[in-house]
């Protein structure tokens, strides 16, 4: 049976919050048998001294990208298992946008199948509409069966709102969860970045923050009249917060996700057209950065997501205006939230927001470091510093506007399925 030794427990479910203990981990059942300070070690026990790092429950990513099948050249399961593992995530949820299209069950079940024995447990998305097509809506019910734990079109926004409200309705039976990135590309088919001074400056044609609000207006409405569940993913405007509130003060289950690029960096980051912050949706201005921020405090977000797409060179070494949308992220975003939240929240705040708030939006159950509870756990320092380098054995793209950047927090390592899965030393 695995001991660890001197962990200082970050989780604010935990009656443990705060104290540096040891946890003695079942073989069998992979859950944590006793809590406690110099716990006495067994002959068959493996000692591990994890030598005073924080620990909480297992963080969770929501939404990167999956290459595998149809497009391993970007991403396949082994190198998004092993980004998120170095990132500390002991579970990610990828987006169902592959070749085929995760939107049946054979789908969901070869990705179970095929990822079983990864560094992370993937937790799979379906897709709404038939080959993300946004016209025919897809067997939910089977997906959900197959374990499917949410459905979404993302990266695509769902542009049909009789889909949407089929979706709402559907998934409704079952108790299930649709997930849609607000984005009407209709009001700016061409745009490249956050509509502003900046995309005036640089002569590129702007996203304007209107494009989010009329499509989660949309949703919304939607919900209510369905009422359903949503997950607004991707949130970036001030405007959107205002919304997402007044839909929880009238009642509606709706949570929300932000990515850890829109809570560092605004639109002046691609004031110099580096493609490597051209991203969905895109780094807005600083009032909208710092609205972001001030929902986390205000529990309107939920969760902070990596938003993680990796691309080869070939897609993102051109002039700004071709080069693809995203960055690489599962091994920095949690550095960025620590970097940007660290001196305002309390660790397990922080900690919450890719732990607790993954586990309530996506309707997993819920999770703390008492005895009894499931053995998830990922470790981090929040004291560490240093120049962020993205390690290349681990992620296929290098497209990562922070390498090089000075950060301040480090995953140290994640247990999950009895065994520890990363370690960093």
């Amino acid at each position: 049976m695995p001991l660890l030794r001197n962990i200082l427990v970050t989780d604010s479910r935990s009656a443990h919050n705060g104290q540096l203990v040891d946890l003695r981990i079942t073989d069998d059942e992979n859950k944590i048998a006793a809590i406690g300070k110099k716990l006495p070690r067994s002959k068959d026990e493996i000692e591990f001294d994890l030598k005073g790092v924080r620990a909480s429950p297992g963080f969770i990513d929501l939404g990167p990208y999956l290459g595998d099948p149809g497009h391993e050249e970007r991403e396949d399961l082994e190198s998004l298992a092993l980004a998120a593992a170095r990132g500390g995530y002991v579970a990610v949820a990828p987006l169902p946008d592959a070749k085929p299209v995760r939107h049946d069950k054979s789908g969901i079940s070869y990705l179970l199948d095929r990822s079983k024995d990864l560094a992370v447990d993937f937790l799979p998305l379906g897709a709404i509409s038939q080959d993300l097509s946004g016209t025919d809506i897809t067997e939910m019910l089977d997906m959900h069966a197959a374990g499917a734990i949410g459905f979404t079109d993302a990266p695509k926004p769902v542009a049909s709102a009789g889909l949407m409200s089929r979706a709402l309705h559907y998934v409704k039976a079952f108790g299930g969860l649709v997930i849609n990135q607000p984005l009407d590309r209709s009001l700016a088919p061409h745009g490249q970045l956050h509509e502003g001074t900046v995309s005036t400056g640089m002569g590129i044609p702007g996203l304007p923050p209107i494009s989010e609000h009329l499509m989660l207006y949309r949703d919304l409405e939607l919900l209510e009249y369905a009422e359903s569940a949503l997950l607004v993913h991707l949130v970036s405007t001030v405007r959107s917060l205002e919304m997402i509130r007044a839909a929880r003060q009238k009642g509606l289950d709706v949570s929300a996700s932000v990515a850890a690029l829109n809570l560092q960096f605004t639109d002046e980051a691609v004031s110099d057209f580096d493609p490597n912050f051209k991203v969905l949706p895109p780094l807005r201005s600083a009032s909208d950065r710092d609205a972001l921020i001030k929902g986390l405090r205000e529990g309107t977000l939920d969760l902070i997501v990596s938003n993680h797409q990796a691309h080869e060179t070939e897609s993102k070494d051109l002039e700004f205006a071709y080069a693809e949308f995203g960055a690489t992220a599962l091994q920095s975003c949690f550095a960025q939230a620590v970097t940007v939240l660290g001196s305002t929240f309390e660790p397990a705040e922080i900690a919450a927001f890719f732990s607790h708030g993954p586990r309530r939006a996506l309707r997993l159950p819920a999770l703390a470091i008492e005895e009894g509870a499931t053995a998830s756990l990922s470790f981090f320092d929040l004291e560490a510093t240093g120049s962020f380098a993205q390690h290349p054995a681990t992620e296929k793209g290098l497209n990562n506007g922070l390498i090089g950047r000075e950060l301040t927090g480090r995953p140290v390592a994640t247990f999950r399925a009895g065994k520890l899965r990363y370690c960093s030393e």
